[in-house]
Formats: C-alpha cells, sequence, structure tokens
C-alpha cells in the first residue's frame, strides 16, 4: 500500500485481505504499525524513529513473506527506495508484488486526519510534512 496519510489504506488493505481471504481461500496477512504493537504518534515524529518503525514493518513482512501466503503491508511506504528494498524481499521470496497506490487528494485526506474517525488515527500534526514527501509510484520502475 502507497499513499499520504489518511488517504484510505488501511480501509483498503482490509478491504482487499478480506477478499484474498473469503473469496479466493489464501491465508493473508496485514503487517502495520498495530501489529506490532508501535504507535504512529511516537514513530512519525522524527526521522530517526521512523527508520526504526520501516525496519521493523520490514522485518516484520520478512518473516512472512512466502510463496503460499498474500502479505499486505499497510503503512505509507513513501519512500521509492524502501519499496524497492520490499521488491527485494519479494523476489528473494520468489513471489509476485503488486503496488497499490492510494491516491486520494490531499485536501480529502487531510480532512480526514484532522477529524480522527477512525481506529488508528494519523498524528494530524505530522500530515503536512509526511503528505510532501509521497515519491509516487511510477510504473516504468519493475517494483512500482
Amino acid at each position: 500500500m502507497v499513499g499520504i496519510p489518511c488517504a484510505g489504506k488501511s480501509t483498503r488493505a482490509q478491504k482487499i485481505a478480506n477478499y484474498i481471504a473469503e473469496e479466493k481461500k489464501m491465508d493473508v496477512q496485514v503487517v502495520n504499525e498495530e501489529l506490532i504493537n508501535l504507535s504512529k504518534a511516537e514513530y512519525y515524529k522524527d526521522p530517526a524513529s521512523e527508520k526504526i518503525l520501516r525496519a521493523s514493518l520490514k522485518s516484520t513482512v520478512e518473516k512472512f513473506i512466502d510463496q503460499k501466503r498474500v502479505v499486505i503491508l499497510d503503512s505509507m511506504n513513501y519512500i521509492k527506495g524502501y519499496r524497492y528494498e520490499l521488491y527485494c524481499l519479494a523476489r528473494n521470496a520468489q513471489t509476485t508484488l503488486c503496488t497499490v497506490f492510494c491516491d486520494t487528494e490531499r485536501e480529502i485526506a487531510q480532512k480526514i486526519c484532522v477529524e480522527g474517525n477512525y481506529e488508528n488515527p494519523f498524528p494530524p500534526d505530522y500530515f503536512d510534512d509526511y503528505a510532501n514527501r509521497l515519491e509516487r509510484p511510477n510504473a516504468n520502475n519493475r517494483w512500482d
């Protein structure tokens, strides 16, 4: 999943996971901050903490990834270099990768973020910073 904060990534990830589990009868694992008990407010506050968060998410994906399970990384994944690392994980596991880009308009996502009417809100104070950092997926890159 790729997108700015509050773009609907978690909602879409859960819908995809439900479809794969119920309709395709495949094992699915959604990996996100909540699964590894990390707080968005705590880990998105500065670059050093966020680096730890990304490493923890990647490590968790690596534990689950194999040819028989669909792993959905439900996080912003806004850095193209990080997405490339995930592509390499999938390639090493001899499985495929699909990037789902939630391209929600910034004003809509920001309104959702400020309202915070969802289970695990993203800290509104960090919205602009992270929304500005998004490196949009490029279909010309294998990993995007």
